[in-house]
C-alpha cells in the first residue's frame, strides 16, 4: 500500500476503550463493569456470579482461549468485553506454559523464562483484546486486585504504591496497552484533630462512597488517555461520559 495525502486522518477519532480497574477486594470493581452496555464476562473467579451478568465461567486457560475465539467470530449483540479478573487469569496462563514445556511449576524454567513466555502470551492475548475491539466495537474491561509494594530510590525517602497484583511482565504490558488504569477505592477526608500543645493530628476518615482514581499519583498506579478529574464515582456511566467528552469536569 502507497500512502498519499488522502490517507491523512483529521481530528479525534474516540473509540470503544480497554480499561483496567484494581483495588481492594469487594470494593465493587465487577459491579462498575456489570454496568457496562450490554458486557459479556469472561470469568475466572466467581464473583461476576454474585452481580449476574452473562458470562464465560472460565476454568483453563484454553477455555479462556476459546470462549475469546467465541467472543471475536461469532454473531452477537454484546458491546463489552470483561475479563473478571486479570490476576485469576494469571495461574491459568502460568498453568498452561507449564504443561506445554512439562514443568512442574513457572519458577523451574530457570532464569525467568517461564515468566517470560507468560509474558508473551498475555502480550497475545491483549493485541486479541484490541483485534476485538477494532472489529467489533466492544469496549474492554479487565479487572484485577491490588498489591502494595515499597518503592525504594537511593536520593530520596521510600513509600507504598497501590499496584495491579500481577507479575511485573503482565503489569507492564497493562500499561502499555490500556486506555485506563482506574483505582477503585474509598474516598477519604483528613480530619484535624486537637491533640494539645498546639499540635493538630491527621485522621483519614470514609463516609464509604466508592471511587475511581484515574490520574498518575505516587500512592497508586492510575493512567488516562482522556482528560478527566483524578477522581470520579465508581461508576461505568460516569466513566463513559468523560471518555466521550460529556462528563462533569469538578
Amino acid at each position: 500500500m502507497t500512502l498519499s495525502l488522502k490517507d491523512i486522518v483529521r481530528g479525534k477519532a474516540i473509540e470503544p476503550p480497554i480499561i483496567c480497574v484494581f483495588g481492594a477486594p469487594g470494593i465493587g470493581k465487577t459491579t462498575f463493569a456489570a454496568g457496562a452496555r450490554n458486557p459479556v464476562f469472561l470469568a475466572t473467579e466467581d464473583g461476576a456470579g454474585v452481580v449476574g451478568p452473562d458470562r464465560f465461567n472460565i476454568k483453563t486457560f484454553e477455555e479462556f482461549q476459546e470462549a475469546l475465539d467465541v467472543i471475536k467470530k461469532e454473531k452477537h449483540e454484546y458491546q463489552a468485553l470483561v475479563v473478571d479478573s486479570l490476576d485469576w487469569l494469571q495461574p491459568l496462563v502460568w498453568d498452561f506454559v507449564c504443561r506445554k514445556a512439562n514443568q512442574p511449576n513457572i519458577e523451574a524454567f530457570g532464569y525467568g523464562k517461564g515468566y517470560a513466555e507468560a509474558t508473551s502470551i498475555f502480550r497475545n492475548i491483549f493485541l486479541q483484546m484490541r483485534e476485538i475491539k477494532k472489529a467489533r466495537k466492544m469496549s474492554v474491561i479487565l479487572i484485577a486486585h491490588m498489591v502494595t509494594n515499597t518503592k525504594d530510590f537511593p536520593d530520596r525517602d521510600s513509600y507504598s504504591c497501590n499496584e495491579i497484583k500481577l507479575h511485573k511482565g503482565a503489569a507492564g504490558l497493562i500499561q502499555e496497552y490500556v486506555d485506563v488504569i482506574g483505582f477503585a477505592d474509598l474516598k477519604t477526608v483528613i480530619q484535624q484533630k486537637d491533640a494539645g500543645f498546639n499540635r493538630k493530628v491527621g485522621r483519614a476518615v470514609s463516609d464509604g462512597t466508592r471511587v475511581l482514581k484515574v490520574n498518575a499519583h505516587p500512592a497508586f498506579v492510575a493512567k488516562s488517555r482522556y482528560p478527566m478529574p483524578d477522581e470520579i464515582p465508581l461508576d461505568y456511566p460516569t466513566l463513559e461520559a468523560h471518555i466521550l467528552g460529556k462528563g462533569d469536569k469538578k
